[in-house]
């Protein structure tokens, strides 16, 4: 039988989980746009799986988001074909990306707080503004001073069993949780302070410290935690038409990266659950007891073997 359809939350993609009975030699799984079947070998179905053993499957075949479609499973015991009913499912893209960018984070917190040295006269612009850009500079169009970061490295770093990031949240809609998929990511950022003044550059450098000081709470609350950060001095008077006195930043931190995903839909569970009960001697078994089959307990109960019990000390 089909015990799980779900249309999975990144879209145009729908897995479906089966529990094939124990004597099937073969399980075939088919889809159509509508719910009118004929057999196993149905001419107007695509052929999903057909395969021994198999309890799942992913179907990307021209998965359409927003289509419904309809899933039917035969398996193949003692040379029949037995057919399941048939699941409705709707394919969807349904996630969220909530994720603080460290790049564009770090960028705003640098700009707000060379705003504040500019106002107190600590650096000096001839447009009162320090442009703090995500690229490099065109030296004809680009006042000095300015500083430009740029992504050097993302990588992860830790991950989680299932590539959880955190718990399911309490549940925002009834019946559908939060779910959090991601790691942990390594983030390096290169932070260049530009300048036709080694002066200039000097207090360029402090600043940028300071405000990086300053904001280290602020990138603990964001989520970007284990914050390291170097520099280095360096000149170039060879690739302008002026010479450029450079502070070269390395900032790295760990930030989490994730998505979220609300209420994935699922279209159909089927599960069937027996309670251990008291066995035929009207008594619960006991915890040395070996019961061969825990979800059968009228079956008869073995007792453990003596190596197996612990040791009474004298």
């Amino acid at each position: 039988m089909i015990s799980l359809a779900q249309a999975l939350p990144a879209g145009n993609a729908i897995r479906i989980l089966l529990t094939p009975p124990a004597q099937a030699q073969r399980t075939r799984l088919l889809r159509r746009s509508d719910d009118v079947w004929t057999d196993q070998d149905d001419p107007g179905a695509l052929l999903v799986l057909d395969a021994a053993g198999a309890r799942s499957a992913v179907d990307l075949q021209s998965v359409i988001n927003g289509q419904t479609y309809y899933y039917r499973a035969w398996h193949l015991v003692d040379g029949a074909w037995l057919a399941t009913r048939s699941v409705p499912i709707t394919a969807g893209m349904d996630y969220a990306d909530g994720n603080v960018d460290a790049l564009m984070f770090v960028r705003e917190r640098l700009d707000l707080g060379l705003r504040e040295h500019l106002a107190a006269g600590r650096l000096q612009h001839p447009r009162g503004h320090i442009p703090v850009l995500i690229a490099p500079p065109i030296f004809e169009d680009s006042p000095m001073p300015l500083v430009t970061l740029h992504l050097t490295d993302e990588s992860a770093r830790e991950r989680g069993i299932g590539e959880l990031i955190r718990n399911d949240a309490a549940v925002s809609i009834a019946g559908q949780p939060q779910v959090h998929e991601g790691w942990l990511a390594s983030v390096r950022i290169a932070v260049i302070g530009w300048s036709l003044n080694p002066d200039e550059r000097a207090s360029l450098r402090q600043c940028l410290r300071s405000v990086l000081l300053a904001n280290l709470s602020v990138l603990d609350a964001a989520g970007l935690q284990q914050v390291d950060w170097s520099m280095q001095d360096v000149e170039d008077f060879t690739s302008f038409a002026a010479p450029v006195y450079q502070v070269i930043g390395a900032f790295s931190c760990i930030a989490p990266v994730s998505i979220t995903t609300v209420g994935s839909p699922i279209a159909d569970v089927q599960a069937d659950m027996s309670a251990i009960t008291p066995h035929a001697t009207g008594h619960w078994p006991h915890p040395h007891d070996r019961i061969s089959d825990p979800y059968d307990a009228s079956r008869k109960i073995q007792p453990l073997p003596r190596r197996w019990l612990p040791r009474r000390r004298s």
